[in-house]
Formats: C-alpha cells, sequence, structure tokens
C-alpha cells in the first residue's frame, strides 16, 4: 500500500542516516528520476524491497549483484536498519529516502547487464574500457566479468581480430585497476586462469559436445539461471526466502 504523501515527508537528510549508492539499474533510476512515494514490502538482512507503483524495487547491500530494479549500497549489511513492511519511501532525483534512512545516487554508475557493454560498443574491445576497474573490492566486478568472457573466448572462441583487439584493450588499461586483478587480468591475457575456472573450461568443453546444439543450450540456460541467483545476492546459491524475482 502506498502511503499517503501528505502524512510522510523526507526528514532532514542531517538528521538520519545517510548511505551511497554505488550501482544503481536504469528502472531504478527512472523512477527516482521522476519522483514518487512507496512502503517497504519486505527485509532481509542484505536487501530491502519497496512496493512503489505497483512494482518492486530493491535496496542492497554491498555484495549483492545489482539488476534494472536494485539499489547497490556501500553498507556491507542491512542488518542493524530497523525497518518494517509498511514503512514510508520516497524517492526523488538524488535517490531515496526510507524512514530516516537517506540512500542517495549522486555518485552511483548506472548498472548495465555485461552484454551491453559488448553489445552497445561497435567491437568488444571499445566496451572493455567500461568494464575495467569497475566496481569494488580487490578484484572489482567488471574486471571479473572480463576475465570469464576471455576464458571462454580464449578456450572456445574464434583467434580473431575483435579478440586481439579486445586483448590490446584490456592489456593497455591495466593500470586502471588494482594490482591484484591487473596480475589475474594479464594472465588470462596468455590463457592462464585459477583452478576453479580451469575446471570449469573442462566442464564445458565436455559440455559443447554433446549433440548438435543440445549442450550448448545446456550451457545457455545454465548461464540463465545464475544469473538470476547472482542477481538475488543469496550467499548459498537459494533465491532468498520471500523474495519474488521481478523481469
Amino acid at each position: 500500500m502506498t502511503p499517503n504523501p501528505r502524512r510522510f515527508a523526507p526528514p532532514p537528510f542531517e538528521r538520519g542516516l545517510k548511505i551511497e549508492g554505488l550501482r544503481v539499474g536504469e528502472r531504478f533510476a527512472k523512477l527516482c528520476a521522476r519522483g514518487g512515494y512507496g512502503a517497504v514490502h519486505s527485509v532481509f538482512d542484505r536487501v530491502v524491497n519497496i512496493r512503489a507503483g505497483g512494482e518492486l524495487f530493491s535496496v542492497t547491500a554491498q555484495d549483492v549483484g545489482c539488476g534494472a530494479r536494485y539499489l547497490n549500497t556501500a553498507a556491507p549489511t542491512l542488518r542493524h536498519l530497523d525497518f518494517r513492511a509498511g514503512d514510508p519511501c520516497a524517492f526523488d532525483s538524488s535517490g531515496v529516502t526510507i524512514g530516516e534512512l537517506r540512500v542517495t545516487i549522486e555518485h552511483a554508475v548506472l548498472w548495465e547487464p555485461p552484454t551491453a557493454f559488448l553489445e552497445k560498443s561497435e567491437t568488444a574491445a571499445a566496451g572493455a574500457a567500461g568494464l575495467i576497474g569497475l566496481g569494488p573490492g580487490l578484484t572489482p566486478s567488471g574486471d571479473d566479468i572480463l576475465l570469464g568472457y576471455l576464458a571462454v573466448m580464449n578456450r572456445f572462441g574464434r583467434d580473431d581480430a575483435q579478440l586481439e583487439a579486445l586483448k590490446h584493450e584490456i592489456a593497455r588499461n591495466l593500470h586502471r585497476t588494482t594490482d591484484l586483478s591487473a596480475q589475474a587480468l594479464s594472465d588470462a591475457l596468455d590463457g592462464a586462469y585459477c583452478e576453479a575456472v580451469e575446471n570449469v573450461l573442462a566442464a564445458l568443453e565436455a559440455l559443447l559436445k554433446i549433440g548438435a546444439t543440445r549442450g550448448a543450450d545446456m550451457a545457455y540456460g545454465m548461464c540463465a539461471a545464475i544469473e538470476q541467483i547472482v542477481g538475488f545476492g543469496a550467499a548459498d546459491a537459494r533465491p532468498l526466502r520471500g523474495f519474488s524475482k521481478i523481469t
């Protein structure tokens, strides 16, 4: 139920807790741009779901994956915030206020699916520059995406000019990320990966040999499932209880 705007006005920011948004999905950003009111739908340790305009949106802790309806914050957990279902929320151009909590989007990066960085560019190489160093941590998410992409393309893709251009773009931008991530990407450029990645590549090679397209189709289904699980940020590889997927 959407609260009556007359009964709720966002508190002065200095009175409440303020959290910085790191990444914001396109649909969440559009909701903020047009403004409006909503109410807390459900609360978890790392996710607060908000119903606004008949749709669900999510404010998440730092290690939770992002999505079109997500606002990923710098907070390691939301457990300490005393939210309840029905708490009023207000959206505006600079973020969202949930009770006494203010979450800003002024410096948040607009999140896009990994494929969007590649598909919206003329070449994969041009998209790589937008991923290197993107995200928090010792190995930023953008770098890990590129490492996984390289692993599969190096093993199963064509050795064409576009792949070589991608490698060149990554190599010349390694200074833009952390030392640890730069080393991992440098190794990936030479076809060297950690044991877990090598095991996945070996299993994928066997899977792709099944039938004409059956193995590839199953691999595609697995990728779709992984995207859904990571999007919910379930540490035990299961969707959070009571959290419905929004497509």
